[in-house]
């Protein structure tokens, strides 16, 4: 069965059970059982099928079950994870995806080691590496380096391609966060494969290991962040599955009352919305500042202008220079505020940096920049001072978030010695740009909310991730997905206050993200209650139809507007 119609069929399972049409899904599992040639899979579809067979029966036979409700959602949950494994294995047969490859290779392996092993090891390499630092024996800390990179490979990949969790594994998972033995790198890279693996195909027991380290306080601020961060795709993505689970619903309730997680789920929102305009972003970077500010350059004179002629072709303008051009310096501090507010400013200047060797491993996209990584230990021998200031010009920037650091690092060798002097000054500049007078209050607020600046970095390399990645296709696009759609009406409704939700559909009107304003007032319009905030959600939610050019919901939006404010400004 050719991949596409795998992917038709496994949706077409998915479709029956959202209608309620059970024997007709369990009919097309069979099917797919029969060819996968899976006798596990076929012993706990019997199990299940025998179940539901029963429990028609009595339905049938008028007799009451207190407990119907409850054995109906265990049985479609049991059918779902059927399908979802039923599905990978058929892919595993036919998809030449790099997902399907490891799993392939993993399967045909004899001496595989198993997730804790890998764990003790990078363990003990992180000991050595600690040591490497204190000793000047350069040789010694890359050997260490290129074993600890290849630990990390082998972490992710089991870690990502396993479909759900056996008792070792959630063992080996929880252990990860009580002991603590990965460093900050390790463990940032474990919480990415433990949500990409979560993407491929859903395991209750990983989006519960993923709330509870977004709860563990004892994580670092990065970790948390980019736990919270996976959370927020997968309750989104799954969301017509998450009503199955009463554990999940039930963290949700708890959770929702504090506000640390309200902050950083909406915070997850609102980044997630920016992405939206990155495109824009990048536009007027490309078609509007770079144009002005070359033609701005020509007329200045350089001493090295004679020398290098084109040299400087294709270096990434990491920040520009000094422009009078007032026109152009407004558009350059409107800019920087953008990218204060989380806007990702920096894409079109790292879309194309993206071809190295190194983005071609997906686990080198969830990696937090560290100095010990093989390929910055490389820049390191080439011994000059200057590598040493740009290594800590990365290390401590805030502005680029970690794979476009790692751009940095693989672009740099490869460039002449002018360039790379030119490059050291733009970051320079950047930061001194960043740290101005007129943003000093910004920055001291990002500064002291850690995890808004965690959390919005981690979004910016997702979207990287999804967007230009060498592997892009292999994935679908999780910037594609309606966070308001019907499906998780019921996510949104549990996970916000009437407050906090109208703040988010303002932002969205400001912004002019017109349709998704819309989405969000309408769910708020579920939860209205008549009262003196009516009318301006009412109006608010007009107006975002009108900009749609929904002239007939925009109308009768109005209308129910004039029921709470007669004298409406905006009527």
């Amino acid at each position: 069965m050719p991949e596409e119609s795998i992917n038709k069929y496994y949706q077409g399972i998915l479709s029956l059970i959202r209608q309620k049409r059970l024997h007709e899904a369990f009919d097309l599992v069979k099917t797919g059982l029969v060819e996968s040639r899976s006798w596990d899979l076929q012993s706990s579809f019997d199990m299940i099928s025998t179940a539901y067979n029963l429990m028609t029966q009595y339905m049938l036979q008028g007799v009451h079950d207190p407990k119907q409700r409850e054995m109906y959602d265990s049985i479609v949950i049991r059918l779902l994870e059927i399908a979802d494994r039923v599905h990978i294995l058929l892919l595993d047969r036919e998809s030449p995806k790099l997902y399907h490859i490891i799993r392939n290779r993993m399967l045909r392996s004899n001496d595989l080691p198993d997730t804790m092993h890998i764990v003790q090891e990078l363990q003990s390499v992180s000991m050595d590496l600690s040591v490497c630092n204190l000793l000047p024996d350069v040789h010694k800390k890359t050997e260490i380096a290129d074993r600890w990179y290849k630990l990390e490979k082998e972490l992710f990949e089991k870690t990502w391609t396993t479909i759900s969790w056996d008792s070792g594994e959630e063992e080996t998972a929880n252990y990860i966060l009580e002991s603590m033995p990965l460093t900050s790198t390790d463990l940032c890279l474990y919480i990415g494969a433990v949500t990409m693996s979560l993407f491929q195909c859903f395991d209750i027991n990983k989006l519960l290991w993923l709330f509870k380290a977004y709860g563990s306080e004892q994580l670092p601020v990065k970790a948390r962040q980019r736990a919270i961060v996976g959370i927020f795709f997968i309750l989104h993505i799954y969301a017509e599955r998450i009503k199955y689970y009463p554990a999940v619903m039930v963290r949700l309730s708890v959770l929702k009352e504090q506000p640390d997680f309200a902050r950083d789920f909406m915070q997850c929102y609102i980044n997630f919305f920016q992405s939206l305009g990155t495109e824009k972003i990048t536009r007027m970077m490309n078609d509007e500042i770079v144009p002005d500010i070359i033609k701005g350059m020509n007329k200045m004179k350089s001493p090295l202008d004679d020398k290098n002629g084109d040299e400087d072709d294709g270096i990434p303008k990491i920040i520009m220079p000094d422009i009078e051009d007032k026109e152009i310096q407004a558009k350059l501090e409107k800019l920087t505020k953008m990218s204060l507010e989380g806007g990702d400013l920096y894409m079109s200047t790292f879309q194309n940096l993206k071809g190295f060797s190194f983005f071609h491993d997906l686990e080198n996209w969830f990696k937090p920049f560290d100095v010990n990584q093989p390929s910055v230990l490389r820049l390191q021998e080439m011994g000059s001072k200057m590598n040493d200031t740009i290594l800590n010009i990365l290390k401590s920037t805030t502005y680029l978030c970690d794979n476009d650091k790692y751009s940095l690092i693989h672009l740099f060798p490869k460039m002449p010695l002018q360039q790379f002097d030119l490059i050291r000054q733009q970051l320079e500049q950047a930061e001194d740009m960043l740290n101005e007078q007129d943003h000093k209050d910004d920055l001291v607020a990002m500064d002291e909310a850690d995890s808004k600046l965690q959390n919005t970095n981690y979004m910016h390399e997702l979207y990287r991730l999804f967007k230009v990645s060498p592997r892009k296709r292999e994935f679908s696009d999780l910037f594609q997905i309606d966070v308001f759609a019907p499906a998780c009406s019921e996510i949104n409704k549990l996970l916000y206050s009437s407050n906090n939700l109208m703040l988010l559909a303002e932002y969205l009107l400001k912004k002019k993200y017109w349709r998704e304003a819309s989405r969000a007032f309408e769910l708020l319009a579920l939860l209205d209650k008549g009262d003196e905030k009516s009318g301006a959600l009412y109006t608010h939610l007009g107006y975002a139809y009108q900009r749609q050019k929904m002239y007939n919901q925009a109308l009768q939006t109005y209308m129910k507007a004039e029921l709470f404010v007669s004298d409406n400004d905006w009527l």
